[in-house]
C-alpha cells in the first residue's frame, strides 16, 4: 500500500497593496510613516484554532494558520528564519557548534546551552527567566497531560539553570534538531504553576490557552471570539521590537467561498497560513484589484510508501520504487494541476532554503521515463503479458493500492494521476 500525503507545493500568501509589513520591527507605526495615526490590519486563517499553544493538544490534522497565530502571539528562544535555519528569538544566541553553545563529545552525548535577552518580558511585564525554561520541559515531559508529544524530548537526558538567565540540556545521544528544543512557545511559570501543581486535571481547560492567554510574541491578545476570531495589539515590551502594525484583527474564515468574498470585497487584507486552492488564488490574482497573490514554494507533494507488511512486499526493494518514480510524469502534473506555477522537486528541500543549492546538486534525479521504468520492472522479475499487465514468475499481477485523504482537489487529482501513470506501465491499481 502506498499513501499519499499531498500537500500543496505553493502556498498562497495574500496581501493588500497598502498593507504594512506585519513581521516586527524596531521602529514604531509613527517612525515608519510620519503619523501618530494606529495602523489596524484584517487578517484571515482558514480555521478555527481552540487553543493558540498548539502542543496543549493531543496529535491532530494541523489546522491552517495556526502556527502563524500562534508565532504572533508566542517567540521562542528561535526562531524558523524561513530558509530551513534558526534566527535568534529571545535568546542571545542560537546554540551552534561554532560559537560553543552546541557541544558534542565523541561517544554522541551533547550539551546545548541558551542564554536569555535581558529584555525578554512576559506580555504582563514579567522578566522571562530560566525558571520558565525549566517549568515548560517539566511539562512537556509530563505523560499524565494530553499534550502532543515532542520527539526532541526523547533524547534529553536533563536540563538546568546555570543562571538565572541561561539554561543548558544535556543529551543522552545526538539529535539534529537540538537548538529547537525551546523555539517553540514556553510558559510563564508564575502564572501556571500553582494549577499545575494543585489540580492537574484542571491545568488543561485553564482559560489561559485562549481568552487569558499571556505570552512573548509580537502582538498581545485583546479579545477572543471562539469561532469567530481574535483582536491582537502591538506588544510594547518586545524584545525584537515594537511591531509597525498597532492593532491586527484575525478573522477565523473556514468556508472557502466566504473567505474568498472576503478578499475580494477588501473586508481581508492579508491571509495568514494555508488559505485558498490554488485554482482560488489565481481568481482572486485575476480579480482583486486592491491586492496581489505571492506564491511561495511551502512543501513537497510526497508519496510515503507502507513498510510494515507491505502488501506487495516488493514495496519494500528500492530499485522497485525508484522504477514507479521513474513511471511518474510528474512534470505534466505540474503544469495542470498547479499551471506550472512550480516545480518538479528532486529534494525534501525546496528553492530558497539555506543549502538548496548543494543539496540538488547532489540528490538522485529519476526523470519521468517510461521505458527505463519497463526495464527495471524486468530486472525485478516482471514480465507485461498480452493482457498488458505486469506480471510475475508466477504470472501473477503486480497490484498497488494508493490512498489519500478525501475532499482535498490537488490531493484527489494527484492520486489519480499517479494511478494513471502506473497502469500506463501495467500495474493493477486501487484508488481509495
Amino acid at each position: 500500500m502506498l499513501s499519499g500525503n499531498w500537500l500543496a507545493a505553493a502556498l498562497v500568501f495574500v496581501v493588500a497593496a497598502c498593507a504594512g509589513p506585519a513581521r516586527p520591527s524596531t521602529e514604531s507605526a509613527g517612525d515608519a510613516t510620519g503619523s501618530s495615526a494606529p495602523k489596524h490590519l484584517t487578517t484571515a486563517i482558514a480555521s478555527a484554532p481552540p487553543r493558540f499553544v498548539r502542543w496543549m493538544s493531543p496529535p491532530a490534522i494541523e489546522l491552517a494558520g495556526a502556527a502563524e497565530l500562534e508565532a504572533l502571539l508566542t517567540t521562542g528562544l528561535g526562531t524558523a528564519d524561513g530558509a530551513g535555519g534558526l534566527d535568534t528569538g529571545l535568546a542571545e544566541q542560537v546554540p551552534t557548534i561554532e560559537n560553543g553553545l552546541w557541544k558534542v563529545a565523541p561517544d554522541g552525548r551533547m550539551e546545548t546551552t541558551w542564554k536569555i535577552r535581558s529584555n525578554a518580558y512576559w506580555h504582563d511585564g514579567t522578566p522571562v527567566t530560566a525558571a520558565d525554561l525549566l517549568f515548560t520541559a517539566e511539562i512537556r515531559r509530563d505523560r499524565e497531560l494530553p499534550l502532543s508529544p515532542s520527539l526532541a524530548y526523547q533524547f534529553v537526558q536533563d536540563i538546568q539553570a546555570l543562571a538565572t538567565d541561561t539554561v543548558q540540556a544535556t543529551w543522552k545521544s545526538p539529535f539534529i534538531g537540538a537548538d529547537t528544543l525551546f523555539s517553540g512557545p514556553f510558559l510563564p511559570k508564575h502564572l501556571l504553576e500553582p494549577t499545575y501543581r494543585q489540580d492537574k486535571t484542571a491545568f488543561t481547560d485553564l482559560s489561559y490557552w485562549t481568552s487569558g492567554l499571556v505570552n512573548t510574541g509580537p502582538f498581545k491578545l485583546q479579545q477572543w471570539t471562539p469561532g469567530s476570531g481574535v483582536l491582537l495589539v502591538a506588544n510594547d515590551q518586545y524584545a525584537l521590537g515594537r511591531p509597525h502594525i498597532d492593532e491586527m484583527e484575525v478573522k477565523f474564515l473556514q468556508d472557502p467561498s466566504t473567505l474568498l468574498a472576503n478578499i475580494l470585497s477588501d473586508a481581508v487584507e492579508m491571509t495568514l497560513g494555508r488559505t485558498l486552492s490554488l485554482d482560488q488564488a489565481l481568481q482572486v490574482r485575476d480579480q482583486w484589484r486592491g491586492g496581489h497573490v505571492d506564491l511561495a514554494f511551502s512543501q513537497w507533494i510526497v508519496i510515503y510508501p507502507e513498510f510494515i507488511n507491505p502488501n506487495p512486499a516488493m514495496i519494500a526493494n528500492l530499485d522497485f520504487r525508484r522504477a514507479l518514480v521513474h513511471a511518474l510524469d510528474r512534470q505534466q502534473m505540474v503544469d495542470n494541476f498547479m499551471f506550472g506555477l512550480t516545480s518538479v522537486t528532486d529534494t525534501l528541500l525546496y528553492p530558497g532554503q539555506r543549502d538548496y543549492e548543494q543539496f540538488i546538486a547532489r540528490a538522485p534525479k529519476y526523470p519521468f521515463d517510461a521505458r527505463r521504468a519497463t526495464e527495471m520492472m524486468g530486472t525485478l522479475g516482471y514480465q507485461r503479458s498480452a493482457d498488458g499487465l505486469l506480471r510475475d514468475s508466477a504470472n501473477q499481477p503486480l497490484a498497488l493500492e494508493i490512498r489519500t485523504s478525501a475532499g482535498d482537489d490537488q490531493q484527489e487529482k494527484s492520486l489519480f494521476a499517479s494511478a494513471d501513470d502506473w497502469r500506463k506501465l501495467g500495474i493493477t491499481v486501487d484508488t481509495v
